[in-house]
């Protein structure tokens, strides 16, 4: 299990292609917690991703 930190800025979309490149590589999402804050063009994410099934390194990511 790993936990990843990001931010991003704020479009649509953006919380799927999160998703995709974790479905991708293969990674169970256990966890995701996005944070805007108020009108800051940007957000913050916290994951707890599963690679336990994953043939990629979650450093590859």
């Amino acid at each position: 299990m790993y936990d990843v930190a990001l931010e991003t800025d704020v479009e649509k979309g953006v919380v799927r292609r999160l998703a995709e490149i974790a479905d991708n590589a293969g990674a169970v999402i256990r966890f995701i917690q996005v944070s805007l804050d108020g009108a800051a063009p940007s957000a913050r994410a916290i994951a707890f991703l599963d690679f336990s099934d994953s043939d990629v390194p979650p450093k590859t990511l």
